[in-house]
Order: C-alpha cells, then sequence, then structure tokens
C-alpha cells in the first residue's frame, strides 16, 4: 500500500494529465523576442529564454492570451518562475475565474468577474506553504460543472460554487500585476477536470469516542504550565480524566499506545476500568522514553472482547540530549527564538533544552520597546530587571529592539497606527536609545533597530526615515555601550529589494554593525542572499547577516488535530516539517548567516488553561514549535537535534551532486566536525541505499550518525564502510578527532 500511495505521489507531482487542447512548445521555440502568432501579448516586454515564456512589466499589467475556446469543464495549468518577486501574478479561465497569487496580501485567491468588477470569491493563506518550491511552481485552475478550484502544486487551496451562469467564448490567459517580472512553461488547457491532490493518510474514525470522552489532559509534572520535555531514559506521559458514556455500569478496556514521529508502535499498556454513566475518573499513562525525538500517547476503548476504536490522540512528549541544557553559555552559538515574558522561566528552560542560547526582545519579551520603557511621558522610565536577569541567569544572549512610538511622542494626525510613524522629535528617540542602552548595557549587548520596517504594519514612514532612525541609533546607542552591536534593517524580508536598496543608500554602510533579515525561503535563499551581499558591499558594509524571525510551517502531531493537513508528500506534514527545518537552517547558514532565531516558542495557551487540545475547523498550520495541549511538536525534537549536531561549530563548505546536499560544519580547534547530509528528491517517499568507504588510517570509533530527532549510533570499529539511507530525511555524521573537516569532506564526496 505504502508504495502505491508513493507511486501515486511520484505520478501527481510529474503533473500526469489528460490529453490537452493546447500545450505550449516554447522548448522548440528559439530564444529572443517572443514571436508567437497564435497568442495575443500585451503590456510587458515579452521573450523566449531557455523555453520560458518570460515577461516583464513596470507600470502595466501584462496579459498573454492563449489560441483556445474551451467552455465546458476544463483544466488550465501554468508553471511560473518567478512570482514569488512579483505583487500578483494569475491565470484567467473562461473570462471570469482568476485565480492569483498574491505576496502583498500573502494569499491565494479566486476571484469571480462580475460585470467589470473583480470579486474575490474564495482565499487561502500564502501559498508557500503548498508549493514545493516557492521560486517555480504549477498554478492549476480547474472547471468542473458549476464547481471552480484552484490548486498550488499538488494541493487544492481554494473551491467555489458559482450559482451564476458562465459567457461563452471565455478567454484564457497569463496576467501579471505592475512591477512583473515572471517566466511561464508547460502551459495547457484540457477539456478533462482534473481534481487530483497529493495522497491523504486514513486518519482514525473516532469508533472508540461512543465509549468514553477524554475531559482533561495534562502531563506527568505537577509543574503549571508542565515541562513535557525529557532527557534520555526519563519518564514522560500523560494524566487525562476520562467520562463514561456508557448507558449503564459497565467495564471498558483501555488502551495507551505510544507512536513515534514515523507513527509507528513504540510502546503500549492496557488498563481496565469499571465505570458508572457520565462517571468521571483520573488516569495516568507513563512510559519510559524509548530513544531521543517526539512521542505521541494515543488512546483506544474497547469493551470486553469487542475490536478496539480509537477515541483520540492526548498529548506528546518530547526526549532530547541532556547536555543541551547544560551546555556552557555561548556567545557564537547560531540558535536563538522568541520565548515569551509570561512564564518567562518556564519558557526559557524549555529553550535551552532544545539547544536554544539567544533570546529576542519582541512580541514576548517587550521590555526594551520605547512605549513600555517610556510609556506615559518624556520624564518616566520603566525598567524590567527582574526579568531580564532571569534571562542573564538561565544563560541566554540577548537581543534587545528598539521599537514602536509612544503615545506622548507621536507624530500629530498621522493617518495610520501613530507608533509607526517617525517620532515628531527624534531628539526624544535619541534620549529613549540612549537611556535605554545605558540601563541594560550589563546584560544586553545587541540592539536591533525597529521591527521589519519595509512593513507599514511596523513603519509607516520612507526607506530615508528609516536610515535616520537607524542614523541616531547607532550614534546614541554607541555613546552609551561602544562595545554593543547595532543591527539594522530590522528584519527586512529579501523580497523587498527596492526598499532595501533605498535605505542602503540613505543609511550607507557605516549606521550598523550587522543587519537582519526575515523569513528566508529556501527556494530563493542563496540568489536573495547574493543579491543583498552586493547592495551591503556597494555601500561598504561586510559585517554579519542576522535572521531575526524564521520558521517552518507544520500540522499537528494530533491526529484529530490535523484533518484538513493529512497528506503524507507535504512539505507541511508534522514529520516532513522536520527535514524542511533542517533545510531552511542550511540554506541560511550556507549563505552567510550568523545566526537564526526561531519564530516562535511562546506556548499558544499561555494566556489561558485548556482543559485538553483543542480541534478547530479547519484544523490549522502553524510555525511554531508547540502543539496543543501545552505540548512540543516534532519539529521542536527536530531542532533540538540540529543544535546538538553542529553548535559550537562554524559553516565550512556546501557539496552538492545531483540530488545530495552536503553541509559540512567544524569546531574552531578543528577536532570535531561535523556534516549535514539530504536529498531534494521530488517526494518524500524516493530513498537511496549507500555504502561509503570510511578513509584508511582513521579511528571509525570516533565517527557517529546521528537521525534527525537526534539518535546517535556508533560506527564500529571493524566496519571499513558506512551504510546510510539518502532521502529528504537529514543525516547527521559526526566525527571528532585530527583532521575531523577532511575525514567528512572525503565521506560526503562519495554519497552522489
Amino acid at each position: 500500500m505504502r508504495a502505491i500511495l508513493s507511486l501515486l505521489g511520484l505520478l501527481v507531482s510529474l503533473g500526469v494529465h489528460a490529453a490537452p487542447l493546447y500545450e505550449s512548445d516554447f522548448a522548440s521555440r528559439p530564444d529572443g523576442p517572443a514571436d508567437l502568432p497564435d497568442w495575443s501579448l500585451s503590456g510587458g516586454d515579452f521573450h523566449l529564454r531557455d523555453g520560458w515564456l518570460c515577461v516583464a512589466s513596470d507600470r502595466d499589467n501584462p496579459v498573454a492570451v492563449l489560441p483556445v475556446k474551451q467552455d465546458g469543464d476544463v483544466t488550465f495549468r501554468a508553471r511560473v518562475r518567478g512570482a514569488i518577486h512579483c505583487h500578483w501574478t494569475a491565470l484567467l479561465a473562461r473570462r471570469v475565474y482568476r485565480l492569483e497569487v498574491n505576496n502583498q496580501f500573502v494569499h491565494v485567491a479566486l476571484l469571480r468577474k462580475v460585470g467589470n468588477e473583480w470579486r474575490q470569491v474564495a482565499s487561502a493563506p500564502g501559498y508557500r506553504r503548498y508549493a514545493a518550491s516557492a521560486e517555480q511552481f504549477e498554478l492549476r485552475l480547474v472547471v468542473h460543472g458549476d464547481r471552480v478550484m484552484g490548486f498550488v502544486d499538488t494541493r487544492k487551496v481554494v473551491e467555489y460554487r458559482d450559482p451564476d451562469p458562465v459567457p461563452v467564448d471565455g478567454e484564457y490567459a497569463l496576467l501579471g500585476g505592475w512591477g512583473t517580472r515572471v517566466a511561464w512553461r508547460d502551459i495547457s488547457v484540457s477539456d478533462e477536470p482534473d481534481e487530483r491532490e497529493w495522497p491523504r493518510e486514513r486518519l482514525p474514525e473516532a469508533r472508540g469516542a461512543e465509549l468514553v470522552e477524554v475531559t482533561q489532559v495534562r502531563g506527568l509534572s505537577d509543574e503549571q504550565p508542565p515541562v513535557n520535555v525529557y532527557t534520555d531514559g526519563q519518564t514522560g506521559g500523560v494524566r487525562i480524566a476520562v467520562r463514561s458514556r456508557l448507558p449503564r455500569p459497565g467495564a471498558l478496556r483501555l488502551r495507551f499506545r505510544l507512536l513515534d514521529v514515523h507513527q509507528r508502535l513504540r510502546a503500549q499498556q492496557v488498563q481496565r476500568v469499571a465505570l458508572q454513566p457520565g462517571e468521571e475518573r483520573q488516569l495516568t499513562a507513563a512510559f519510559r522514553a524509548p530513544a531521543r525525538g517526539c512521542f505521541k500517547v494515543s488512546l483506544d476503548a474497547a469493551r470486553d472482547g469487542e475490536p478496539w476504536g480509537w477515541v483520540e490522540d492526548l498529548g506528546s512528549f518530547v526526549v532530547v540530549a541532556p547536555e543541551l541544557e547544560t551546555r556552557p553559555r555561548d556567545a557564537d552559538s547560531l540558535f536563538g527564538s522568541h520565548m515569551d515574558g509570561i512564564h518567562l522561566q518556564w519558557h526559557l528552560r524549555i529553550g535551552r533544552k532544545l539547544g536554544v542560547q539567544w533570546a529576542r526582545c519582541h512580541d514576548m519579551m517587550q521590555w526594551t520597546w520605547w512605549d513600555r520603557v517610556q510609556p506615559d511621558s518624556r520624564d518616566q522610565w520603566r525598567w524590567y530587571d527582574e526579568a531580564q536577569r532571569t534571562v542573564d541567569e538561565l544563560g541566554f544572549r540577548t537581543s534587545g529592539e528598539f521599537l514602536w512610538v509612544p503615545g506622548w511622542a507621536q507624530r500629530p494626525g498621522a493617518p495610520a497606527d501613530p507608533r509607526t510613524y517617525p517620532p515628531a522629535d527624534l531628539r526624544d528617540f535619541a534620549r529613549y536609545v540612549y537611556e535605554t542602552v545605558s540601563h541594560y548595557k550589563g546584560s544586553i549587548h545587541h540592539w536591533e533597530v525597529w521591527n521589519e520596517p519595509h512593513f507599514s504594519g511596523f513603519f509607516s514612514g520612507t526607506p530615508e526615515q528609516y536610515a535616520d532612525l537607524l542614523r541616531v541609533a547607532y550614534r546614541e546607542a554607541k555613546r552609551a555601550d561602544p562595545a554593543c552591536t547595532v543591527i539594522g534593517g530590522g528584519g527586512v524580508n529579501l523580497l523587498a529589494m527596492d526598499w532595501i536598496r533605498q535605505m542602503l543608500q540613505a543609511a550607507g554602510g557605516q549606521n550598523m554593525d550587522a543587519i537582519s533579515i526575515h523569513y528566508l525561503d529556501p527556494s530563493t535563499a542563496a540568489a536573495g542572499l547574493r543579491e543583498l551581499r552586493a547592495m551591503l558591499s556597494a555601500v561598504g558594509f561586510r559585517g554579519p547577516i542576522w535572521n531575526t524571525e524564521e520558521c517552518v510551517e507544520s500540522s499537528s502531531f494530533l491526529d484529530q488535530c490535523r484533518r484538513d493537513y493529512a497528506e503524507p508528500e507535504a512539505p507541511y506534514h508534522f514529520r516532513n516539517a522536520c527535514y524542511e527545518l533542517v533545510r531552511v537552517y542550511m540554506e541560511n547558514l550556507a549563505g552567510g548567516v550568523q545566526r537564526v532565531f526561531y519564530y516562535d516558542l511562546a506556548d499558544p495557551w499561555r494566556m489561558k488553561t485548556f482543559a485538553k487540545p483543542r480541534v478547530f475547523e479547519p484544523t490549522r498550520l502553524t510555525g511554531s514549535l508547540w502543539d496543543e495541549g501545552s505540548m512540543l511538536k516534532p519539529v521542536a525534537a527536530a531542532h533540538a537535534a540540529l543544535a546538538l549536531a553542529i553548535d559550537g561549530m562554524v559553516f565550512r563548505r556546501r557539496m552538492r551532486q545531483g540530488a545530495r546536499e552536503g553541509f559540512v560544519f567544524a569546531a574552531p580547534d578543528g577536532r570535531r566536525a561535523a556534516a549535514v547530509i539530504y536529498a531534494t528528491y521530488p517526494t518524500f517517499s524516493q530513498r537511496k541505499r549507500l555504502t561509503l568507504a570510511l578513509p584508511p588510517g582513521k579511528r571509525p570509533e570516533r565517527l557517529q550518525v546521528m537521525d534527525f530527532m537526534g539518535n546517535v549510533t556508533p560506527v564500529g570499529a571493524e566496519a571499513g564502510s558506512l551504510q546510510l539511507t539518502l532521502s529528504r530525511e537529514p543525516v547527521y555524521l559526526l566525527y571528532r578527532g585530527d583532521s575531523a573537516e577532511r575525514l567528512l569532506v572525503r565521506i560526503v564526496q562519495q554519497a552522489g
């Protein structure tokens, strides 16, 4: 069955579909101006290159009309490259339906034309979560009867049932907004509606819920909130309350199953309970950690002599290496995150267990913001020394942030959120920066100037006005603490290159020690970072780049909480997201990013206590490391494993061969190194078995293999070769000894 699903996933990913009424043949035409006599091209500069129809447009909406008519059921598909850099890009079908990916509003939208007006009839947040690559993906617009559906790659993301008749002789077209720089290929129109998607897992039906209701779930710890992170050999699990749904007194068997991230059974226990109708009973399911990773506890119920019925997944716990929490404080650590001022010590302790050593004062630790430091008047100061002392005592480095304009300092008559406009008097901002850096200089030595100033939700000024803020902040921070680091950019997104260019031209390279970016997409990371470096060099800046917000979206680990995201071939599947996390970090670090802060590690239940994991309709994807129930997702265990493998080292070398990606990190003394290996195969199920020869003269007992959950396997002393499986699942090779980096490079070079 697994092989059949893999084959289906591969066929879908390859775009197998019915014979088309039209199919583009750009690859057979010469490069140059687009000489396509059957097409109608307007609003841009169209040309052919390497089999792509490319279009550039600055002040027009480019339109490429297809030479085909089809009024019945239809599938209109096209592969688009570069849409991530444009305002919006769309397919037009039957003249009245538009499937649009929009970067300004960060959504996929289906629009219906009524008269001369385009009306949005369906939308979904984002689109990069569904695409195999944000740089290049397929858009598919399907009309089947009165149903209109939009797909990104192999995921249906929007659907609309049209109650109105559609005009005949409708046209098909490729559309773009102002500032378009996109390319199209593999364009086709078929009269067969193709509604195929990724195959879905068959999730269990809650038959056992007819017998018993779970009313409360919590971890084993009496601490509130409980800490559901354990180390090797410790005992984890859940405590629950169940209520009988039986109509009369009776006995039930309750089975607790412990499942790992591959959903393999690792342990189970059965408890027998006699319950009166409506009676509630407290139960505990405790399991000694079978390995490192993330494990969930699932509950089944049955009457005597009857088959088991699934009730629900109760919760999860994470098992990590004990040395992550006890590692010495390291100012050069690669790993930061966003912890919360609510339950601060609890959040920080969990952060240390997951390998985090830096904390950013942003949404959750707000005590360096201007509207917190001087909330009510020019001469009022409020300090949060106890909170900052907690951060220091638990061994974290802090990245402070200058953000928001308090009411008394705001510019009068600001048309939008006045906190986001430059202050009425920059001298007030200068005083705030100087006093804040002076007060915290015993603890905080790194200061980020604003947050995402390219986005009007945080900064409504111009790039030049941000440059003025940066100049003042740099001057005053250095006056208060000459040794501090001032971080410019505020986490600018590399899709806003024009904004960055204007800001750098105004600010120059002398008013910051580092620059920060946010949400680097792995498919565009290399090109984006090269362009950023070129712009920085042009103004004489050669300092480090930080990424102060990064994440991967993932589904819940709990089956009832992921019913709308149950595709095992999707990057957001809870297991695949672990792989994507490693890929994202590798693209950051190999691209020259010095430090990455995960967004976020703030428990979404921190404001309120809930009795048990919530189930939303529809179910959700989030970038948080937290799952429902104050418990962690598998991606949190993957973060801990990555930190265990490479923290304390520096990136040294990237090696590509075919689909194989290899990244080598080495400790400063050269006697410890790690290699991260994975493949960029088109499906998550594709695997290749490798036999790698160990270099002669080296001690194989010093070589270890670690999986993406942090489980370490030593290589036997008699072994002359190493067996590895190459897939999208990352593998870590760890070596201690002389010439560690050189040895791992030689091993990775074999992994073709």
